[in-house]
């Protein structure tokens, strides 16, 4: 199977991939919310403004070149955090909860930056694990030699 292959294809595909996951997860009964938007201009604000944690983890992506991986993790914490938020949006038993979708996008885009900035980290911690040396050890000094039986040893 072949993916995206500019980098607006990749911010597109995981915006689509966040409003996909929280819409799913109305769909499925999984929310308390059990219905979708009502009017045209509510689906499209929901879809704008909750495609927002999938720019940046697309941006990330788009950021690692051509060739590079899809950041399974980011998006994964991402998803995760997505699920949650749905999950606790019940209009009903509060309204504030209306509150929800207004700042879910923020703070999922903070959990993905977090997301990001740990898979950075590893890969950082596996490159200096993994990378060669440009140049070999001093080899360590012959060990000294002290009195026999040791340094407490009397005479």
């Amino acid at each position: 199977m072949r993916g995206p292959r500019t980098s607006a294809e990749k911010v597109l595909s995981c915006a689509a991939g966040a409003v996909a996951v929280w819409f799913l997860t109305i769909a499925v009964g999984f929310s308390p919310r059990r219905n979708l938007p009502s009017t045209v201009e509510m689906a499209a604000f929901e879809i704008a403004w909750l495609s927002f944690p999938g720019l940046v983890v697309g941006a990330f992506w788009a950021a690692r070149g051509p060739n590079g991986r899809f950041p399974l993790f980011a998006a994964a914490v991402t998803a995760a955090g997505m699920v949650a938020a749905a999950h606790g949006f019940d209009l009903r038993a509060d309204p504030l909860a209306a509150l929800t979708v207004v700042f879910a996008p923020l703070y999922l885009a903070c959990l993905a930056l977090g997301a990001i900035g740990l898979t950075l980290l590893w890969e950082l911690v596996q490159r200096r694990r993994t990378r060669p040396r440009l140049v070999d050890p001093p080899p360590s000094a012959a060990p000294r030699q002290g009195p026999p039986g040791g340094p407490d040893a009397s005479p």
